[in-house]
């Protein structure tokens, strides 16, 4: 992680020293005892950098300091939040005490940054320095020192303290010391450490106290880089691997029992004064004492040999260790394995929940846990001579555990692989906390449970028996929401209060939301859960448009709000239309459980929308959380509402259908969900865990644009995978979608690539065909940037975007600033079955790189084209002579055996019937087929009737008759009616009366539709109230001969 700064020597024969001091780096093995972290500064300073000689404009030797800085280093093991911070600059006995952090700062665990000392005057002569200035002067590259690791400080006046005794001094937020560290000490007006250009660095402080070490003076300044042990060993011992029931030499005694140690620190460590604590579910515990030296360095192991009392056993020496498990003494030397002698025996194979412990010296503080047989007796210890491994611990409640791989392994005592080290581009100091956003009580209308079961109950059933870190209630808040409780309460002001009850920071997180549930009487806009807000909202008072604007006003500035279950029975929130800047700060969350969902996701990503993926239960019964595995994880520092209200504002979140799986995803060292600023190339990192040692990670694609696939894994299945890539950063977002042997998916949030060239610069809005023997494709592409493109590739695709696939370009020379241009392909001959998905992507040059904006639309084999639902039959009876057009969009005959068309009668999923087509009929291509309903009013009417009805002269072939039962329902609702095949596989759906305001009641009237033509496979809506025309395709139905 480290390397060692440039040491520099000076001499200087008008100072009193005739020659700096300067800090050599120790490298050995002489550090002597090992240090508590614990007990020494969270915050530590590292290096200071007073005097730069440079005034930030002409950039030569000057009085001016435009580039000080104070080196910090994060000492804790949670993410240091520093805004707010004070920076106290004492010379003598003057003090400065106005430096506040205004913004944001933030250091993960064990990370350095920087904070740039600006002098009051840099603003006054208009220096205009960023941060990349501050990297030029000290030639760092964004890698090294990114923008988010440096913090800038405006000083009245020079800045750092240059002559005499300073002192430096970071105080919290609530003024408490954290940390100080002084230099030119004790020389009054001397300027020993301040030569220009040069730094001071310090150690950690040895005694415990706040005072840093110094360490030297007149130092090569290297901002954001540390020193050996400039820093505390932390808790560097992993415990890595156990063997508990080995097999034995010497009569039933577990002789070749031990336990594996690896050293994740920066530098060798003694293990001297340590202890090892075994520990059973029963209350049993042993401890031995380690008396004896045992260097470790620094990425190797160690195997500390639990030698049991008995006959024969002292005999046994290292060498016959090794020939035991048939370990070369080049892979485990005699200094790495420590002989410790039991009083008795050791470790034991028959206990459930078994630890064992490595304890600091003296200390008591917990360094290692490792937990064997969590589940009965025997599960990892079963099997003789094999032992049971473990990995690096990361994002969990308790920091020290080890994550489990699993028991009866091969064993190698003394040989860590890597995937059992931690990789250095691992995120810590967050953590997975798993619970549900989307939960029903006695409070919700359809609720099935008892009237008596209150959010409270749900909270507590949820932490309890659920095992969960949160939960959101989010009861609908359809009537009879707003009527009043026994006693006069309020269901809102109810599960405000029972959150608050139930609330426990660190132990359990109880968040209060709504649901507004737009059905089909109100828009079927779809679902929607609202947090943080200042009251609830009923579908009854907001359309989707007037709800967004109440999520976004001033009184709920904080509000966030998630898409349930989009689907096209739910509601799609009008295609994830709608969005602006400020939306987007406030719809973080998208459920993603089912395929239509997941495919949803990648449709609102498309769209522009910042979100992260969720899946939770929608229980409407006594089962929160226990109904299945699917969880929400959420990524935060601390298991808090307020740090889990952030985590969904970062979109720090994953979708999992495995109850317990870790998978942390960064790119370019950012977790997911952030949004990066252009870069040309992403370092994607994954590093997955599951606790259950057989449930194995499978498969891994990093997904982008439309649901490209751009890289993927598909190694030795495990249930501990690290996958490493690079790719170039060509598309606006990335996401991981991962699975496991047993069929359980996990999606990441994305990490988008930002900058000025994002799917908002660039985009594809429509793409347009024609219909024929050989067809037309048209690619509108919009530049609304300020500069022309120059050369603009566009290549088209059908169904996937696979190089087998591409069935043509085009060449755009220039699009104009603010302008479109559209790219033709022609002369394609279309598949001769079946429908298809054409898409388009635009290859966009952005001076060294590109980009690749991708756009399509679906081209379903059969499409509905006309509706008629009423015939102004009198209440209580049904319609005689509905109807629903049919139209064989596709260029081969279409057999009907299997299809069925489906008619959802009211909102909610379960809510339809199916009516099959005829076996053997035949739609020919470019014809379409009426198929009549033949309600119970119409069991005597003929295709006579039917066609003296509407004025038509259809015969057989062109009429199929179908036993409708009831019919369509007119009841003022919207209603779905989709194609579908045998294995309800959609082909296309329309939505009929889709303002829900009586238009299907309307006699003798139909609604008609367009050709799909928007990326989905819902057929656009034409003007209601049409004179019906079964039979007949009126132009604009379908796709017209020539591009418009």
């Amino acid at each position: 992680m480290k390397l060692s700064k440039h040491i520099w020597f000076f001499a200087a024969a008008s100072i009193v020293f005739a020659a700096a001091v300067v800090w050599i780096a120790a490298t050995g093995l002489g550090n002597g005892k090992i240090n508590n972290p614990t007990k020494m500064p969270v915050v530590m300073i590292t290096e200071i950098s007073p005097r730069t000689g440079v005034d930030g404009v002409s950039g030569i030797q000057a009085n001016g300091d435009a580039f000080g800085f104070i080196e910090v280093y994060n000492n804790s093991a949670s993410i240091l939040k520093m805004k707010g911070y004070q920076l106290v600059l004492q010379n003598g006995s003057s003090e400065k005490s106005d430096l506040r952090l205004v913004s944001d700062f933030a250091l993960k665990p064990e990370q350095t940054g920087v904070v740039w000392i600006q002098p009051g005057y840099s603003e006054q002569l208009n220096w205009k320095l960023s941060k990349q200035s501050f990297r030029e002067f000290y030639k760092l590259s964004a890698e090294d020192l990114p923008d988010e690791r440096i913090a800038i400080w405006y000083a009245e006046g020079e800045g750092l303290g240059l002559k005499g005794p300073q002192t430096v001094s970071l105080r919290t937020i609530e003024g408490a010391e954290a940390v100080q560290a002084a230099y030119n000490n004790p020389i009054p007006e001397s300027m020993t450490d301040t030569r220009t250009g040069r730094s001071i660095v310090y150690s950690y402080p040895e005694d415990s106290s706040k005072k840093m070490q110094y360490k030297s003076g007149n130092q090569l300044p290297t901002p954001g880089k540390l020193l050996d042990n400039q820093i505390p060993n932390g808790k560097e011992f992993l415990i890595t691997e156990l063997m508990v029931n080995s097999s034995s030499d010497v009569g039933s005694l577990d002789v070749y029992a031990y336990v594996e140690l690896f050293n994740k620190g920066r530098s060798s460590a003694d293990l001297k004064e340590y202890q090892l604590v075994y520990e059973t579910s029963e209350g049993q515990s042993k401890s031995w004492d380690l008396k004896e030296h045992l260097w470790i360095n620094a990425g190797q192991a160690a195997v500390i040999w639990l030698k049991p009392e008995g006959e024969g056993v002292a005999q046994l020496t290292k060498a016959d260790f090794r020939k035991h498990f048939g370990i070369a003494e080049s892979a485990l030397s005699d200094e790495s394995v420590y002989e410790l002698q039991l009083a008795g025996t050791g470790l034991e194979g028959d206990k459930v929940r078994a630890r064992i412990a490595l304890d600091r010296d003296g200390s008591g503080e917990r360094v290692a846990v490792a937990e064997y047989n969590p589940n009965r007796a025997g599960e990892d210890t079963g099997a003789k001579g094999k032992s049971i491994k473990f990995s690096y611990p990361f994002a969990s409640d308790d920091p020290v555990l080890m994550r489990r791989l699993g028991g009866n392994q091969k064993p190698d005592p003394g040989i860590v692989d890597a995937k059992r080290q931690i990789p250095g581009n691992t995120q810590l100091g967050y953590y997975f906390y798993y619970g549900h956003l989307h939960a029903h009580t006695a409070f919700s209308l359809d609720y099935q449970g008892l009237k008596t079961e209150t959010p409270q109950i749900a909270y507590e059933y949820a932490r309890d028996k659920g095992k969960a870190d949160f939960l959101a209630v989010s009861d609908h808040t359809n009537p009879p929401y707003k009527d009043a409780l026994p006693g006069g309460k309020q269901r809102w002001v109810e599960t405000l209060r029972m959150a608050d009850l139930i609330n426990d920071d660190d132990k359990f997180v109880a968040i209060p939301s709504f649901e507004i549930s737009w059905g089909s009487s109100n828009g079927r806009y779809g679902h929607m859960n609202s947090f943080v807000v200042d009251n609830w909202a009923s579908p009854n008072d907001y359309s989707l448009k007037t709800f967004y604007d109440w999520l976004k006003s001033p009184k709920n500035s904080r509000s966030i709000a998630q898409f349930n279950h989009p689907s096209k029975v739910f509601g799609e929130f009008n295609d994830f239309d709608l969005l602006d800047a400020a939306m987007d700060e406030h719809i973080q969350l998208l459920e993603v459980d089912t395929n239509n969902h997941y495919l949803n996701y990648i449709r609102a990503l498309d769209k522009g929308w910042h979100i992260g993926p969720t899946n939770n239960q929608d229980n409407h019964s006594r089962n929160w959380i226990t109904a299945d595995q699917t969880r929400t994880v959420v990524i935060a520092p601390r298991k808090t509402r307020q740090d889990i209200y952030e985590a969904f504002r970062q979109r720090r979140t994953l979708s999992t259908q495995d109850a317990n799986a870790q998978v942390m995803y960064t790119v370019n060292g950012q977790l997911m969900g952030s949004i990066l600023d252009a870069p040309k190339e992403l370092r994607i990192h994954l590093d997955m865990y599951d606790p259950d040692p057989k449930d194995y990670f499978k498969t891994i694609e990093i997904i982008s644009n439309s649901g490209l696939k751009i890289a993927s894994w598909e190694g030795e299945p495990s249930n501990s995978v690290v996958w490493d890539i690079t790719v170039p950063a060509e598309h606006d977002y990335y996401f991981a979608r991962i699975m496991q042997a047993d069929g359980h998916r996990i999606v990441t949030a994305p990490v988008w690539a930002g900058g000025a060239a994002t799917g908002k610069s660039y985009r594809i809005p429509k793409i347009e065909y024609t219909r024929g023997s050989q067809i037309s494709v048209g690619a509108t592409v919009e530049n609304p940037g300020d500069s022309p493109l120059e050369g603009v590739q566009v290549l088209f695709y059908k169904d996937e975007l696979l190089p087998e696939n591409k069935i043509g370009e085009a060449l755009l020379q220039t699009i104009p600033v603010k302008g479109s241009a559209k790219a033709v392909m022609s002369n394609w001959t279309p598949p001769s079955a079946g429908g298809y998905k054409l898409l388009a992507e635009a290859v966009i040059p952005t001076g060294s790189t590109k980009r690749h904006i991708i756009g399509y639309t679906e081209v379903p084999e059969l499409i509905i084209t006309e509706v008629v639902a009423s015939n102004g039959a009198p209440a209580g009876s049904t319609d005689p002579f509905e109807f629903i057009e049919l139209y064989n969009n596709s260029y081969t005959p279409v057999d009907l055996s299997g299809h069925k068309i489906r008619h959802y009668s009211g909102a909610g999923p379960t809510l339809y019937e199916d009516w099959g087509l005829n076996p053997g009929r035949v739609i020919a291509p470019g014809e379409s087929l009426v198929l009549w309903l033949k309600t119970e009013a119409a069991k005597s009417k003929t295709l006579a009737d039917f066609n003296d009805k509407y004025n038509t002269k259809l015969g057989d072939s062109q009429v199929m008759e179908i036993a409708a039962g009831k019919g369509l329902n007119n009841n003022n609702i919207n209603r779905l009616l989709f194609v579908l095949k045998s294995d309800d596989t959609q082909i296309s759906y329309v939505i009929t009366n889709k303002k829900s305001n009586g238009d299907d009641k309307k006699p003798d009237k139909a609604f008609t539709f367009e050709y799909p033509q928007t990326g989905t496979i819902e057929g656009v809506a034409r003007e209601p109230l049409q004179t019906p025309t079964p039979g007949t395709i009126v132009d604009g139905q379908i796709a017209g001969a020539v591009l418009p």
